[in-house]
């Protein structure tokens, strides 16, 4: 109409952003798809009941082009149907070996999301686009640098959530495989080998 309008462009909020780690009431769920013959230009959208069935909202796309499609999920506790959705056509996940009907009568891929009791979600993430892998490790699961293996995210932020119980932990980021201290947690400490760890306080409920 040759009017002005004010436009506000949301890419990330807070909890997306490299910070020290924090507690999540949500699971962050990877959505994956791999296909060969598709152009890495096509974006996928997941689509379930987590998000109406509405295309468009949570979209997979191949920012790498290794012909690996992914977005996350915040989902809470709770069942979850799903499937993706490729210009028009819906089918369900094909590395997701659970499948189920909706209450509508449609197949669809299922997943349940579920919390340890007396325990919380703790989110770790760690600035690094450049990193080619990046890993955990602390006392929590001793020092192992194998196991807690982080993803990236759509924005290059790798990161990993980890169901903790209260009390402090000390860890570390293993970057190619060069240990760092977390850079975005000012809170360190000196164990018993006299080495220098950031360290992380999980605090129960008051």
């Amino acid at each position: 109409m040759g009017g002005y309008k004010s436009v506000l462009e949301v890419k990330y909020d807070i909890e997306d952003r490299p910070t020290k780690p924090f507690s999540i009431n949500y699971e962050i769920v990877r959505f994956e798809y791999y296909n060969k013959e598709l152009p890495s230009y096509i974006n996928i959208s997941v689509v379930g009941d987590f998000n109406d069935w509405r295309e468009g909202i949570n979209i997979m796309t191949d920012t790498d082009y290794d012909k690996v499609w992914f977005t996350t999920v915040r989902l809470t506790e709770g069942e979850y149907y799903y499937r993706f959705r490729i210009e028009g056509k819906e089918f369900p996940d094909p590395q997701n070996p659970i499948k189920k009907l909706t209450p509508d009568g449609k197949e669809a891929s299922y997943l349940k999301v579920i919390f340890p009791p007396h325990k919380y979600n703790i989110k770790f993430s760690y600035d690094n686009d450049k990193a080619k892998e990046v890993y955990l490790v602390g006392d929590f699961n001793n020092w192992n640098p194998e196991i807690d293996k982080m993803q990236k995210d759509q924005n290059g932020i790798w990161y990993i959530t980890k169901f903790l119980s209260p009390g402090e932990y000390a860890y570390q980021f293993v970057v190619d495989g060069k240990w760092i201290l977390d850079p975005a947690n000012p809170l360190t400490g000196i164990d018993m080998n006299g080495d220098l760890n950031s360290l992380h306080i999980v605090e129960g409920k008051q």
